[in-house]
């Protein structure tokens, strides 16, 4: 629990558009599956994440962070300078696993240790004094949730862990940082990333249906965080 009173919350995300990412960064994710109720699924947590850039987007896409998608979920590489200022502040909400991103260059590849940044805080569900509430079920089986109206209450300080990175329902797709981690990627002008208010996020009217429709929480904490996040919030966290 934390006094979210006094504090601002942002979105990380990239400057880059995805399909643009998609097309010229893959990601190795092949035999990556975590064993859970006895069946297969697949994840990214359990092995090093390799990232292959190609060469005619190196400057733009390579930098200090890359993020990607994979599944819906956001996969945050960043480099050793990141790492060490997330190191010095004490940042939370996060476990770093290792990560190779592969640079393309004129005669072949040059491979960069990286670090996965793995998102493990915490936000709660968004109350419903946000606006978001539960619309309908849909025939996949995901609840479909309304989109909020006050975007200032979607983190509900009762909820939330008091992490630097964190996770909200039903957006969790959406990486959520404090003002902090904005005020250090400012200072050390990481350029390759943006911050993205609540409001521009989520409170500009859609061009696509309304409403949110989460996949389970497990595609995006790990399947022992999310069991148990999931439990107590009585969240779908694992997609059976």
């Amino acid at each position: 629990m934390s006094d979210t009173s006094l504090q601002e919350f942002w979105i990380f995300d990239s400057w880059f558009e995805h399909d643009e990412i998609g097309r010229n960064v893959t990601l190795d994710a092949g035999n990556r599956s975590v064993l859970v109720n006895g069946k297969r699924h697949s994840s990214l947590f359990e092995q090093p994440v390799v990232a292959t850039v190609a060469q005619n987007v190196r400057r733009k896409a390579h930098g200090d962070v890359l993020l990607l998608y994979h599944r819906g979920s956001r996969v945050v590489l960043i480099s050793a300078r990141i790492r060490s200022a997330l190191e010095a502040i004490n940042a939370t909400g996060f476990e770093l696993l290792p990560a190779v991103v592969r640079l393309g260059e004129a005669r072949g590849f040059v491979e960069v240790p990286y670090s996965q940044l793995l998102i493990n805080g915490w936000g709660g569900v968004a109350p419903t004094e946000s606006g978001v509430v539960k619309v309908e079920h849909e025939r996949l089986g995901l609840w479909r949730y309304s989109d909020p109206t006050d975007c200032s209450k979607i983190v509900d300080p009762n909820q939330y862990d008091g992490s630097d990175f964190f996770r909200v329902w039903p957006m969790p797709g959406s990486i959520f940082v404090t003002s902090r981690i904005k005020r250090l990627f400012e200072e050390m002008q990481v350029k390759n990333c943006r911050f993205e208010s609540l409001e521009k996020r989520f409170g500009l009217p859609k061009l696509t249906l309304p409403g949110m429709a989460p996949a389970p929480l497990s595609l995006y904490l790990r399947p022992d965080r999310a069991k148990d996040v999931g439990g107590q919030f009585g969240i779908d966290w694992f997609d059976c």
